[in-house]
């Protein structure tokens, strides 16, 4: 393999593209020794200092790929500097709700959601390729509904049609004028909660 490609569960990068991954982790996060993985999910593991990057922008355009893995590296770094662990503690070890798999995801998205947003405020010439990644999950999550509506795992298709409604902004701008906190987004798990509960 050519040395410049670096090679992570079958899939190849380009290693200046790693480089440039990497240099943005170790700035984000303060860390020179910061290292960058292509896994399934963007997150960080602070006990290996390890950024994951997710394999879901490969094989797309350039553009589209520099971007979603550009805010996946925000996503995650931003993600763990603001994370509020009493929170992900009381989603982890909540038992109220039987569709234990739903709540994760759903409190996975809302969390997307709101980090995106603060990075957006944060760092606003970030917005382009927010807007480009949010563009390209909801051209996926549209395909995937279609997908779903031909099976009867309801719980799924319900989930990606919230996803479609927070990635289009349709349920986004509720919070208008309001700080996209933690309060707010378990306040909306427990909100949709009470709604599918009624209807599953």
């Amino acid at each position: 393999m050519s040395d410049r490609f670096i090679k992570f569960n079958d899939e190849q990068l380009d290693a200046k593209q790693v480089m440039m991954l990497q240099d943005l982790a170790r700035l984000l996060l303060k860390d020179e020794q910061t290292q960058v993985k292509i896994q399934k999910f963007p997150f960080y593991n602070p006990f290996s200092n390890t950024l994951i990057t997710s394999w879901f922008w490969s094989h797309r355009p350039h553009h589209i790929e520099q971007a979603g893995l550009k805010t996946d590296v925000l996503l995650a770094a931003y993600g763990y500097q603001h994370i509020d662990i009493d929170i992900v503690n009381h989603v982890l070890h909540n038992d109220d709700f039987h569709h234990t798999k739903f709540f994760h995801q759903l409190f996975k998205l809302l969390e997307d959601v709101r980090i995106l947003e603060l990075i957006r405020k944060e760092r606003p010439s970030t917005a382009k390729y927010i807007d480009l990644r949010l563009d390209t999950r909801l051209a996926f999550t549209d395909s995937q509904i279609n997908v779903y509506k031909t099976k009867t795992v309801f719980t799924d298709l319900l989930f990606l049609n919230l996803e479609r409604a927070f990635l289009s902004h349709h349920i986004c701008y509720i919070v208008c004028g309001i700080p996209f906190t933690s309060s707010i987004i378990i306040s909306y798990h427990f909100t949709v909660f009470s709604l599918v509960k009624f209807h599953l």
